[in-house]
């Protein structure tokens, strides 16, 4: 190629450029036209998760929720997880793209997992259990819930407050010190989520109460005695002493029970205790009352996920 022709050539591109930058500059961010796919356009989500357990029935749907600009949420699909823990669609196939005509994938900036119990609303309603946000395509999903809940630590005490001093004081369990102080160390709750206690006795999982902070009392004492005359303390817990459910008979000594703190959804939330156990304490056998039982961290098996557009 002659010189002169080689000076043409590059000419012209410089100038092929400078129109592409100058058509560009003129644009906003959301105006530029996407790139063709092989060099960037995005199509779908593809999404991995691990320790997610299967739900039971009746306990709801998993959903997989895009985030976009202005707080949008948009369905990207729904999925289950088998006994092998993997991610399939409702006929046990595998599954792992997510896409949806509803939104500019690109446009993504997050990604939400919550648990439906009805799955026909166009916006997350049920318990949010991961979440994460994109960067560079990419988002590592967690529970949303400050990482210092794998440092969350303390212990109960065995004792009945609700029915006066020696009496059945092997029938309850209080997240406070012999001095009534609290217990437990948990970090603050999110908008999403709250703490609940629930006791295993004989097979039987009971709910003890929701609370925000270890300071204060939970919200119900249902099995506690005539708390009227002697006063439930500020602290979370319940003794099992009235309104025995179907199958079990109180006063009950909680020697041999498990003791578990849970996450749970603040809104729309199930019956059952959800998968997200933060501490865990083993009562032993033989309580007499007064006895002060650690607990065991056990977040380390909360479930983890990710996600990339693609």
């Amino acid at each position: 190629m002659s010189r002169f022709n080689l000076v043409r050539l590059v000419g012209r591109t410089a100038f092929a450029i400078t129109l592409l930058l100058f058509a560009a500059c003129n644009q906003t961010p959301t105006e530029i036209t996407p790139l063709p796919r092989a060099l960037g356009e995005v199509g779908a989500v593809h999404f991995t998760a691990t320790s997610l357990a299967p739900l039971p029935e009746g306990q709801g749907t998993y959903v997989l929720w895009g985030l976009g600009e202005r707080r949008a949420t948009n369905k990207l699909g729904l999925f289950y997880v088998n006994e092998a823990g993997a991610v399939v669609d409702g006929s046990g196939v595998p599954l792992s793209a997510f896409t949806t005509e509803d939104v500019t994938m690109r446009t993504l900036q997050g990604i939400l997992v919550t648990i439906e119990a009805n799955t026909d609303g166009d916006t997350p309603a049920g318990m949010q259990i991961l979440s994460g946000t994109f960067i560079e395509r990419v988002a590592t999903l967690t529970v949303p819930i400050s990482a210092s809940v794998l440092s969350a630590t303390g212990g109960l005490r065995v004792f009945t407050p609700t029915d006066g001093e020696d009496t059945n004081e092997n029938a309850g369990v209080w997240m406070m010190d012999s001095a009534g102080e609290p217990s437990l160390v948990l970090p603050d709750t999110s908008a999403a989520l709250n703490y609940e206690t629930f006791i295993e006795v004989d097979g039987m999982n009971l709910n003890l109460g929701r609370f925000e902070v270890a300071s204060t009392k939970d919200d119900t004492c249902r099995f506690c005695a005539n708390f009227e005359e002697f006063d439930q303390p500020g602290r979370p817990g319940d003794d099992l002493l009235l309104n025995a459910p179907d199958g079990l008979s109180f006063p009950r000594d909680v020697s041999g029970s498990i003791v578990r703190i849970s996450l749970e959804g603040r809104f729309n939330d199930f019956v059952q205790q959800s998968q997200l156990v933060i501490l865990e304490a083993v009562l032993p056998e033989g309580l007499v009352g007064g006895e002060i039982i650690g607990f065991v961290n056990v977040a380390e098996s909360f479930p983890l996920g990710r996600a990339a557009l693609y």
